[in-house]
């Protein structure tokens, strides 16, 4: 009994041991904003994401874009990277126009990739996840408020989804 658990604890210590997620290829879709506008544009998604970085160091494409009436209005070319040793994941924005290199740390719990971040008085939580062949990526935002005495709470404002399929497995 004391050696099984032993043997757990050691294993839990260590992270989880199992294969990362298999997300590379072409992923295809559309993004929805809660709460949602009646007048608002259908917002298709094209995603390509190389291959997980398995290698210490190491960065894969991890690129959208964003169409409206079938023209590109926007394109985020980003990476996901490890830096060393399999929980140290970051996704690298490149320089964005502020002039800053923008690396948002992430973490995988399980099958989901979750980052948090600040940006200017917002708080923002991403979760990507794939689910019976569908990519789900939650972007839930909250105005950031100064800290209080216990808890503080934060007032969620939106939530952007993107629905995603893969239309091919061979990554960029």
């Amino acid at each position: 009994m004391i050696g099984s658990l032993i043997l757990a604890l050691a294993a839990a210590a260590a992270g989880d041991a199992s294969p990362p997620p298999d997300w590379s290829g072409r992923w295809e879709g559309r993004l929805v904003n809660y709460p949602g506008r009646p007048d608002a544009p259908d917002v298709r998604i094209v995603r390509d994401i190389g291959h997980w970085p398995t290698v210490d160091n190491s960065c894969t494409p991890f690129r959208t874009a964003y169409r409206e009436a079938g023209v590109e209005k926007g394109v985020k070319d980003y990476k996901l990277c490890r830096g060393t040793g399999a929980a140290s994941l970051y996704i690298d924005e490149g320089t964005v126009p502020e002039g800053v290199d923008v690396r948002l740390p992430a973490t995988l719990f399980g099958d989901t990739l979750v980052s948090a971040f600040k940006y200017r008085d917002l708080l923002l939580v991403v979760s990507t996840r794939v689910v019976g062949g569908v990519m789900t990526e939650d972007i839930v935002t909250a105005k950031d408020v100064p800290p209080g005495d216990g808890v503080t709470q934060l007032h969620t404002r939106s939530m952007q989804r993107l629905e995603l399929r893969r239309t091919n497995g061979d990554g960029p």
